[in-house]
């Protein structure tokens, strides 16, 4: 169970780091800039809904092995622990910047990285708490 939800979490990191890697110069700003404030709403959002629609997906397919509020919690902790270790991993090995992005706009995305992760995992105990009340 632990495996699959880790598995769940690596593609969500793996879909979301490909996306920002192509398109991360385009639509990220620098830090310094008010348009970043938007950036991380946004990205919170956009990080809710992922955590939200990647933990249904995972309570759908162990719906007879556990509670749905207990499959949101446990794939959305999985979301955050895999998401900052290799986030972490991949900013630090690249000498504190982000692949395809200057470094003007990496404070940014490492900001939006820390508010992503933190609400794909409310996200994600939100959607198993609500599937739990149907």
């Amino acid at each position: 169970m632990i495996v699959s939800a880790g598995l769940f979490a690596f593609g969500l990191w793996a879909v979301a780091t490909v996306a920002l890697i192509a398109v991360g110069e385009l639509i990220i700003p620098s830090a310094d800039t008010p348009a970043a404030a938007v950036v991380y709403v946004v990205t919170a959002l956009g990080a809710a809904a992922a955590g939200w629609a990647t933990s249904l997906l995972f309570i759908r397919r162990h719906r007879h092995q556990l509670v749905p509020i207990t499959a949101g919690t446990l794939v959305g902790c999985a979301i955050a622990v895999v998401g900052l270790t290799l986030d972490t991993v991949l900013v630090g090995s690249l000498a504190h910047g982000y692949p395809n992005v200057s470094d003007g706009r990496a404070d940014t995305i490492v900001v939006g990285l820390l508010i992503g992760h933190a609400t794909a995992l409310v996200g994600a105990v939100a959607a198993g708490w609500r599937a739990t009340k149907r």
